[in-house]
């Protein structure tokens, strides 16, 4: 399907709206049952795109099922291209993945979206969005129009808001941004204060409408307009916070720039999994599969790393977090036979924050 008929499909379909629910934080492991119906008391279903983007997020965000209570499977990355299997229930949608490691589970809402193509104001916010950012979904809105939410990420990796907003259709889209797609403004970078929470208005003397947690060393903004003491300032490193500050600012060298966290080589031991170092590495071969209560819900599609977290002599199993890339880390089931003791000095990943623990 080309991108013009892509975004008109996507039009029709937001029509109905995208419920608005955050992450559960639950933490085990499941199979994806089928899509509830209206007669076994679900909540009330929402039809989705049938593909989309994740966003970003740390927190599990694949489960076992629709339900609150169903436990989490585990972590995915922003920019995967998930397929969306049937309406969402609640705050999940039931989800379909192909790549190293293929997945059938759900995912939660909150992380499903769309990427920046064309820079711009988000309408009804005090955000602006550059090529690349990943915003989330939430309906449609008049006139070819799409309502999002944006959370700007500070150069700390905090963020702010959320903000929901409007946003043309035409400036989003599943694919990259083109290659000579304007960024934003350059403007003049500058530092905020060190070691004070800074407010950002809607206009000198106005509203609130973010505020900058202290931070040493503090963060740095570029300066848009200048007003006397009020500067106009863009926040953030994508999606941003537009306003005005009124507190002394400093020069800086350069504007500021998200945090990076380098791609674990081929081969080598993903970053999830080789941040559990107080458990046994094994090495997992292409095809082995993952389960919960007897059902697959992953399986891997090129060899990949596993932590062992607990083995089950009685039935020949291990407890195990695996992955075969930076994408996706999940934990459930797997036969003994698929666990292979790695080998001292296995390629380890190239340096990065610590992600978070197994689920």
């Amino acid at each position: 399907m080309d991108a013009s008929n892509r975004l008109s499909t996507l039009l029709l379909v937001l029509s109905t709206v995208i419920s608005g629910c955050t992450p559960a934080n639950t933490a085990t492991t499941g199979p994806a049952p089928a899509v509830p119906s209206a007669d076994d008391g679900a909540s009330v279903t929402q039809e989705l795109p049938s593909e989309l983007l994740t966003t970003l997020g740390s927190s599990p965000a694949i489960f076992t099922g629709s339900e609150p209570q169903a436990p989490a499977v585990g972590y995915i990355t922003g920019g995967v291209h998930v397929e969306i299997t049937g309406p969402a229930v609640g705050d999940r949608a039931p989800i379909r993945i192909d790549g190293p490691m293929a997945i059938r589970g759900w995912l939660s809402t909150s992380r499903l979206g769309m990427r920046v193509i064309h820079r711009g104001r988000v309408d009804d916010t005090s955000t602006y969005v550059g090529p690349g950012d990943l915003v989330r979904l939430l309906g449609s809105d008049a006139d070819g129009h799409i309502r999002i939410e944006v959370r700007p990420r500070l150069s700390s990796g905090a963020e702010l808001g959320p903000f929901q907003g409007v946003f043309p259709a035409s400036g989003l889209s599943l694919d990259d941004a083109p290659a000579d797609a304007e960024a934003p403004s350059v403007g003049t970078p500058a530092s905020l204060p060190a070691a004070q929470a800074v407010q950002i208005f809607d206009r000198p003397g106005g509203e609130v409408v973010a505020t900058v947690p202290a931070a040493t060393p503090p963060e740095v903004v570029v300066v848009l307009r200048d007003r006397g003491e009020w500067k106009g300032v863009r926040v953030g490193v994508g999606p941003y916070v537009v306003g005005y500050v009124n507190v002394p600012l400093r020069p800086a060298d350069a504007a500021p720039s998200a945090p990076t966290t380098p791609l674990t080589p081929a081969g080598a031991v993903p970053a999830r999994i080789a941040a559990e170092q107080n458990h046994p590495l094994f090495t997992v071969p292409d095809r082995a599969r993952v389960r919960f209560d007897g059902q697959t819900f992953a399986i891997l599609h090129q060899p990949g790393f596993a932590r062992e977290m607990q083995r089950y002599e009685n039935t020949q199993d291990s407890d195990v977090f695996v992955a075969a890339d930076d994408q996706i880390a999940v934990r459930g089931l797997m036969h003994i036979t698929d666990l292979t003791p790695a080998a001292a000095g296995a390629p380890a990943p190239a340096p990065a924050p610590a992600p978070n623990a197994a689920p």
